[in-house]
């Protein structure tokens, strides 16, 4: 088992990163947009940016045809992720959603030990300890007038199995291309999943005025 230290830097950012996309969650719960509609703006919003930046990359190219397939692909599991995660917010409480998201790690891990080879780490059993008392007492301590409910725990469930999917499919592309290259192709794949599942199951739908307009560019912006 390695004991190897982490980057304390990695894990500032992840904490600054895990804020945003809380605050991008609760945006998520007060939109009047559809939630699958919901998912594909934030993707479409965030492609020109994803696409400046990694087309200003020095040594930017194209993806191998296999390398492509493999980023569309990742990307419907990222639109999966998306999907399930906006409707888990309309239907259970926003810190639910976000710590069930967070414990892609158990899904993860062992994917990593059996097909990537990669070791256990001692910081890995102590986090996953903090992580299943933090369950227990979110869920011991609901009260009566919690909006959480098992059918939108069940919801952001799928969406942590999608997302961890997605890491799982890029997890050898991210030795070869940059991330901001991964996310605009995957982008590609995540948005054309979701306005296709959101045009069939919701109807085709835009935010009704710039009121919305601006949240949605927000959830975009911080999620």
């Amino acid at each position: 088992m390695s004991t190897k230290k982490p980057h304390f830097g990695f894990i500032a950012l992840t904490l600054i990163a895990e804020s945003f996309l809380i605050y991008a969650s609760v945006l998520v719960k007060i939109s009047e947009v559809s939630p699958i509609m919901l998912g594909f703006y934030r993707i479409f919003l965030a492609l020109p940016i994803f696409a400046l930046f990694s087309i200003s990359k020095k040594g930017f190219c194209l993806p191998q045809k296999r390398d492509l397939l493999f980023m569309i692909l990742s990307g419907v599991f990222f639109g999966l992720d998306l999907l399930f995660f906006n409707l888990a917010l309309r239907n259970t409480s926003v810190a639910n959603v976000n710590l069930i998201c967070s414990l892609a790690c158990f899904v993860l891990v062992p994917i990593g030990l059996i097909f990537f080879g990669e070791k256990l780490r001692l910081f890995f059993v102590l986090g996953a300890l903090i992580a299943v008392i933090g369950v227990f007492v979110l869920i011991n301590g609901k009260n009566a007038l919690s909006v959480a409910n098992p059918f939108g725990d069940m919801l952001a469930f799928l969406s942590m199995v999608s997302y961890s999917g997605f890491l799982a499919l890029i997890y050898n592309l991210r030795r070869k291309y940059e991330t901001l290259q991964i996310m605009f192709f995957s982008g590609l794949g995540a948005g054309g999943f979701l306005l296709i599942a959101g045009s069939v199951i919701e109807g085709f739908s835009l935010p009704s005025d710039s009121k919305q307009w601006l949240i949605v560019a927000l959830i975009a912006l911080f999620g």
